[in-house]
C-alpha cells in the first residue's frame, strides 16, 4: 500500500524543448532578437548622425582632406572639368576655352585616356593642364590601400606618357576619400583637389541658366569650379555644360575674375604665403 508520500505527483518543470511548449520559446526567441535588431539599428543611425553630421564636417577641414578653396589676393578662379576624355564634349569645351582664350584643369581618368589618347593630346597641345581622377573611376572608399595606389598610379603612367610634368594633383572619384587616399597623397605629399563651387552640371533637370547662376552664386576669390567634360553614363550629355561654359566665361570676367589652372591658384597663394583653404 502506497503512502501519502508516494502519491503526492512530482513537480513539472518547463521544458520549452517539448512539442507543447515549443511555440511559445521560438516567440520568446523571436521577440529577443527584433528587440536587439531594433536596438542595433538605432545604434546605427546614431553612430552614422554623429558620423556624418559631427565628425565629417570637422575632419574635412583639414588639409589632408583635400583643397576647395585658395586663399588668394586676386580676384582668381579656376575651371575644372572632370570624367573626361570623351567625344565630343572634351573638344567642344576645348574649342570654348580657346576662344576665349582661357586655361582650365582636366581630372581625367585613366581608362578614358586609353580609349580616347588624341583627346588627352589635344588638351595638352593647347596649354591646358591635367589632373588624375582615378584609372576606373570607381568609389575608393573602403579600398585597400594597394588597390587605391595602383588605381593612381596606372593614370599617372598615362599622364607622364602623354607628356605631362611637374606636378599631378589628384581629384579622387565621386569626391569620395576617407580615409586611405588622403593618407597616400599627404604622404607623397601630393594635392588633393576638391572644390567649393559646383556647377550641378549632371543634374538633368538644370537647363544653361541654372548652371551659370549656380556658379555666379558661390563664385568668390580663389573658387574652384566643378564641371564635367565627360560621363561613364553614355546617356548623359555634357551639351548643357559646353552651352553654360559659353556664357559663364564672359560672366565671370564681367565680375572682374580672371581664370587660371588649379597649379596656378596653389602658386598664387604661396607667392603671399598665404594657404588652402578645406573649408565649404
Amino acid at each position: 500500500m502506497k503512502t501519502e508520500r508516494q502519491r503526492q505527483p512530482r513537480p513539472v518543470w518547463p521544458r520549452p524543448w517539448l512539442a507543447h511548449d515549443r511555440r511559445g520559446f521560438v516567440r520568446c526567441l523571436g521577440q529577443q532578437a527584433a528587440a536587439i535588431a531594433g536596438l542595433l539599428v538605432a545604434l546605427a543611425l546614431l553612430a552614422y548622425g554623429l558620423w556624418y553630421g559631427a565628425v565629417l564636417p570637422v575632419a574635412h577641414r583639414w588639409a589632408v582632406f583635400g583643397v576647395r578653396q585658395v586663399a588668394v589676393q586676386e580676384r582668381l578662379v579656376a575651371l575644372t572639368f572632370d570624367d573626361g576624355p570623351q567625344p565630343p564634349y572634351t573638344e567642344q569645351i576645348l574649342q570654348v576655352l580657346d576662344r576665349f582664350q582661357v586655361r582650365a584643369t582636366f581630372f581625367e581618368i585613366g581608362r578614358q585616356i586609353d580609349r580616347y589618347p588624341a583627346l588627352t593630346q589635344a588638351v595638352i597641345q593647347r596649354g591646358h593642364e591635367l589632373g588624375n581622377h582615378s584609372y576606373s573611376h570607381r568609389n575608393l572608399i573602403l579600398r585597400w590601400p594597394g588597390e587605391i595606389a595602383a588605381e593612381i598610379a596606372e593614370t599617372d603612367r598615362r599622364l607622364r606618357a602623354a607628356g605631362v610634368a611637374g606636378p599631378i594633383a589628384v581629384r579622387p572619384p565621386l569626391g569620395k576619400r576617407w580615409l586611405i587616399l588622403p593618407y597616400l597623397l599627404w604622404r607623397s605629399q601630393r594635392t588633393l583637389a576638391m572644390w567649393n563651387v559646383d556647377s550641378g552640371d549632371y543634374d538633368p533637370a538644370a537647363d544653361v541658366s541654372a548652371l551659370v547662376q549656380q556658379v555666379l552664386t558661390q563664385v568668390q576669390p580663389g573658387s574652384i569650379v566643378l564641371m564635367h567634360d565627360g560621363s561613364l553614363d553614355p546617356r548623359q550629355s555634357r551639351d548643357r555644360t559646353v552651352a553654360a561654359l559659353a556664357v559663364l566665361i564672359p560672366a565671370l570676367r564681367d565680375r572682374g575674375y580672371r581664370l587660371v589652372t588649379l597649379q596656378e591658384l596653389l602658386r598664387s597663394a604661396q607667392a603671399h604665403g598665404w594657404t588652402a583653404s578645406t573649408q565649404d
